[in-house]
């Protein structure tokens, strides 16, 4: 450290300190220079140091920074300069930016228990890895990278860690195991079950066609018997063939359009210039270039509504003499899914010779003779596996009610040994986890690999390549749901900065944050 008591001159310092009853504070310091008498010395002039009122080159004083980071860190620099300046603390926006990435990143040398999982920088293109601290919740640190050997560096300085909380990524399996190997990795719950569950529903998606063979043999069964009808009621023929189509007139617009689209075709071949046929055809050169580009387009429109299903119902709506909000109203009363403009534009096109389109609505609400429409239909595969790992899915919390799709659910798992079983697997792997005792999982995949499914055995050959990991998250309490929250919370720290932020500043928005 360089002395000298040769004051050579001074100057004055202007630092912006805490506010004063609301006024704005600046402290006018006078700097001395001093002059070194050693001629060897490269340094000839020096000015003295304030270290307990302020930073070299600041011009704030220190408790003043100090109370600007609390709040820059958790809001972004434009706000923070706006902010400042109602404080009385005025500072720019790029001067925020510097102070927050002047913070110190904290050091955790006692760390017990930790949880580790990717996020994504640009989804699909590159990713990094958040570290948390399981006993606190709060994140310690972001690695640029999910590469092995950055997260072997990292772990490699905290040999004190005792347990790891991690998803089934064989990248960090093998990095604790590299750089850790004393620590006992756990693997987290959620995880194992969605794998079981997307296994479950890849089972079923593959016998699918199977499972509508069967829902529409329990659904023949039960038309046999047939109800009673209550005095009133509307009956509807439900021996009405719908996969019968009414014929679509092509309309005459369409026609011309059809004809100028030929002509448009025939002139291009004939060497003609876009320009001139458009002039010829009294039509845009853009519409010219779009139709010689896609071709003559079809003169029916496509829809994926199956209306044919509700013919029946349309049909007897029609002899009634309603119109068509009735219809549409009572449709979708009984299943149909899409809006009433599609409804009534497809209407329109085939009944053209409806002549009560604003006659009456309906008086009473349409009734079905047969049991539902409902009744011969099962799930899509993903909702299908839900009603079948979770057996309360489809009942009413507050009444106790079924839904009609859980009722032919019910009655497809008990005509279906396969969905029985991979109910009764579901329920029984998520009792294990939820603290059972490890060695029930060792009988549970010998129990599911003995009725050979591809799907579920790949599961199990997995699960056997995790055991240990799998088994202590049967054993300890530990879960990586902490980490999958903070990484939601780094998504929306993102998302405020608008993906304009560096590296280094992201990471210390949230390590150092204490709020969302």
């Amino acid at each position: 450290m360089k002395s000298s008591g040769s004051v050579r001159s001074s100057y004055v310092r202007a630092l912006a300190d805490l506010p004063l009853a609301a006024n704005e504070v600046l402290v006018m310091l006078e700097v001395r220079r001093f002059a070194c008498n050693n001629p060897a010395c490269e340094k000839r002039i020096f000015s003295e140091r304030c270290n307990n009122l302020t930073e070299p080159y600041s011009r704030r004083t220190i408790r003043a920074s100090e109370y600007l980071k609390k709040f820059l860190i958790e809001i972004s620099s434009n706000k923070g300069a706006y902010f400042s300046k109602i404080m009385n603390i005025p500072v720019s926006n790029n001067t925020c930016l510097r102070m927050v990435k002047s913070m110190r990143m904290p050091t955790n040398d006692k760390l017990n228990c930790i949880g580790i999982d990717d996020w994504a920088k640009r989804k699909g293109i590159n990713y990094g890895t958040i570290i948390v601290n399981a006993d606190t919740g709060r994140p310690i640190d972001l690695l640029d990278s999910r590469d092995s050997n950055d997260v072997v560096e990292w772990l490699s300085n905290h040999k004190e860690i005792k347990y790891v909380t991690r998803d089934r990524s064989t990248a960090y399996a093998s990095a604790i195991k590299k750089a850790i190997p004393e620590a006992k990795q756990i693997a987290d719950r959620f995880h194992l079950v969605k794998n079981l569950s997307d296994a479950v529903q890849e089972e079923i998606r593959q016998e699918y066609s199977y499972l509508r063979q069967v829902s529409k043999n329990i659904y023949a069964g039960n038309e046999s018997k047939k109800s009673k009808i209550k005095p009133g009621e509307v009956i509807l023929d439900a021996q009405y063939d719908a996969s019968r189509s009414v014929e679509q007139e092509i309309s005459s617009t369409m026609m011309v359009k059809r004809e100028k689209l030929v002509q448009i075709t025939k002139m291009k071949k004939n060497g003609h210039s876009i320009s001139e046929i458009a002039r010829k055809t009294q039509a845009t050169w853009i519409t010219v270039k779009r139709y010689l580009a896609h071709g003559i387009p079809s003169t029916s429109r496509s829809t994926q509504v199956n209306y044919n299903r509700y013919m029946a119902e349309i049909k007897h709506m029609c002899s009634l003499e309603i119109n068509q909000s009735a219809m549409y109203r009572s449709l979708r009363d009984i299943g149909l899914k899409c809006c009433e403009r599609s409804f009534t534009r497809w209407f329109n096109l085939n009944f053209r010779d409806y002549k009560h389109k604003w006659n009456r609505t309906y008086p009473e609400p349409l009734k079905v003779s047969k049991a539902d429409i409902m009744n011969n239909f099962i799930p899509s595969p993903k909702k299908l596996s839900i009603f079948v790992t979770n057996p309360e899915y489809g009942v009413a919390k507050d009444t106790g009610e079924c839904s009609k799709e859980k009722e032919v659910v019910d009655n497809l798992i008990k005509e279906v040994p396969l969905l029985f079983s991979l109910r009764k697997f579901h329920i029984d792997f998520r009792n294990i986890l939820k603290g059972g005792c490890p060695n029930q999982l060792d009988i549970w995949i010998e129990n599911v690999q003995s009725i050979g499914r591809k799907r579920m055995d790949s599961f199990c050959e997995g699960l056997k390549k995790d055991i240990m990991a799998i088994k202590n998250a049967i054993i300890y309490n530990w879960t990586n749901g902490l980490v999958e929250g903070n990484v939601n919370r780094l998504k929306n720290k993102k998302r405020e900065m608008y993906g304009r932020c560096g590296f280094e500043l992201l990471r210390r928005k949230v390590c150092l944050s204490q709020t969302g």
